[in-house]
């Protein structure tokens, strides 16, 4: 994440990976509870864009 510079600093960088780590972990453990059930699959495609080269 760092080293794709993708936020205005390095440090925004680090705080949007914890984040995005921790709910994707609550995602994964809770992933039949329905409040996430609109969310998944725009879910799906912010990580294919996250894991992207191009973006």
């Amino acid at each position: 994440m760092k080293k794709r510079n993708r936020f205005k600093t390095e440090q925004q960088s680090v705080e949007f990976a914890i984040g995005l780590k921790l709910f994707s972990e609550v995602m994964l453990k809770n992933k039949d509870n329905p409040l996430f059930e609109e969310f998944r699959p725009a879910f799906g495609a912010l990580m294919k864009k996250i894991k992207s080269p191009e973006v």
